[in-house]
């Protein structure tokens, strides 16, 4: 049996899942930075959920890493972006105080 954890069963818990591919730069960069700004996230294969693969290909989301925050008002993006990234720490920090 596999159960299907969805955004909002994450969103008390993590404020992001990281899509990412092994032995991937970017995907290998955007961990480290989202490690260092202490923004607890779940870290997803894209080569072993090819369903969700797929949805965000849909998407329009064709490069890895794929982060996508369980608050719903951010955007999902793809690729390191430090400015997204920071985005997300403060929305963070802002939802812990």
């Amino acid at each position: 049996m596999t159960v299907q954890t969805t955004l909002a069963d994450l969103e008390s818990t993590s404020a992001a899942i990281f899509w990412a591919k092994k032995r991937c730069q970017q995907s290998t960069m955007t961990q480290k930075r989202l490690e260092a700004l202490g923004i607890h996230f779940e870290v997803r294969d894209l080569a072993e959920h090819l369903a969700d693969a797929e949805r965000l290909r849909r998407a329009g989301h064709l490069a890895v890493p794929v982060v996508e925050p369980t608050n719903p008002t951010i955007p999902a993006w793809a690729g390191f972006r430090p400015d997204r990234i920071q985005a997300l720490a403060a929305t963070t920090a802002r939802t812990r105080d």
